[in-house]
């Protein structure tokens, strides 16, 4: 065997890097997210906003100029409406360091012990920069601080994300389409028509349940016809509507 088939070469250290951490992350949970943009369907300002918020917070220029680069952006809305999914997608999308933390691992009954646990969270993030810090489900903090955090001025940007709107909800079935074999018969933009008020989560319910109406006409199917979506949007729709009741 000749002596270069020994050495490592950069697909052995991008292994590596799937697995080795920095040691100042390891007091705290670390994601390697495998989301991409392109797994997010629709909600095309929103992505451009956060293609923007990160290549602003990961580069020199906006020191050079006097201006303090943006450090933090707060994702809110409805859920099921794709805010962790974009986020994991910004995140897949850099090559910065991760640190990831439910808002419910920070919160302590007792006194001044979740203000401490912040500061040791952002110091850890700091000794990694460049580093994003994941915060999923904050409102189990703000909540309880009435949202202080955003009156503050915390987060220097904040973005809505909505129910998805026609055109969100059509690029949202494209990419849920891609892994599926759909018959000739289904037509996404008839169910776009049928879908109104359905969120992104909705969306891949229909898809899932579209998929087993399919298993039960035969265990062996493998694609999905427009009488498996009618079925599933039925049984959707039913649940709704007893919700509502």
């Amino acid at each position: 065997m000749e002596a270069s088939a020994l050495l490592p070469d950069w697909q052995h250290f991008a292994s590596a890097l799937q697995i080795v951490r920095p040691s100042q992350q390891l007091e705290f949970e670390s994601v390697l997210p495998t989301k991409r943009w392109v797994d997010i369907g629709g909600y095309e300002a929103i992505k451009q906003a956060l293609q923007r918020f990160i290549r602003l917070a990961t580069l020199d220029a906006p020191l050079q100029l006097g201006i303090v680069p943006p450090s933090g952006v707060l994702l809110h809305g409805p859920s099921g409406c794709g805010k962790t999914a974009l986020a994991l997608a910004m995140i897949g999308e850099s090559s910065c360091n991760v640190i990831t933390i439910r808002g419910s691992e920070l919160f302590s009954k007792y006194l001044g012990e979740t203000e401490a646990r912040l500061r040791r969270l952002f110091r850890t993030a700091r000794a990694a920069a460049p580093c994003i810090v994941f915060m999923d489900e904050i409102d189990s903090i703000a909540a309880k601080r009435e949202w202080s955090s955003v009156e503050s001025g915390r987060f220097d940007q904040l973005i809505e994300v909505r129910m998805p709107s026609p055109a969100d909800r059509a690029g949202i079935l494209q990419v849920l389409s891609g892994k599926s074999r759909l018959a000739d018969d289904v037509s996404v933009s008839e169910l776009v028509e049928k879908t109104d008020g359905f969120s992104g989560s909705d969306l891949e319910q229909l898809f899932r349940e579209a998929g087993l109406s399919a298993l039960r006409a035969c265990c062996h199917a493998e694609i999905l016809c427009k009488s498996d979506f009618a079925s599933a949007l039925d049984k959707l729709q039913t649940q709704r509507l007893n919700w509502l009741v």
